[in-house]
């Protein structure tokens, strides 16, 4: 019996650990598509430079994305904080179990 439970606490642990890897490849794969995407945009700006209409067109778009950016990367932080403080209390868990198992 105690052995399944320590092997369901690795497994939780290891499963997080995954996701927060995953999560940080994913963060870092949508950080180099907003420099893309930034880029896009400054080259836009900077060729129709002489159509007002449509630069501000461009401006207003650019501006929309940095919101929808800002309000990822907050989401994308609170999950990855809400998971490393998850990975946290299953170690101190296993810590507790494993203590708890020499004294018996």
């Amino acid at each position: 019996m105690a052995d399944k439970k320590e092997r369901e606490l690795k497994d939780k642990i290891e499963e997080c650990e995954k996701v927060i890897r995953l999560m940080e490849d994913a963060e870092e794969e949508m950080n180099y598509q907003d420099r893309i995407t930034q880029d896009i945009f400054q080259d836009m700006l900077s060729r129709y430079q002489k159509d007002a209409e449509f630069h501000g067109k461009v401006l207003a778009l650019q501006q929309s994305v940095w919101e929808a950016k800002v309000c990822k990367d907050t989401k994308m932080s609170e999950m990855a904080q809400e998971l490393r403080d998850s990975l946290r209390k299953l170690k101190r868990e296993e810590e507790s179990y494993q203590e708890g198992q020499v004294w018996d």
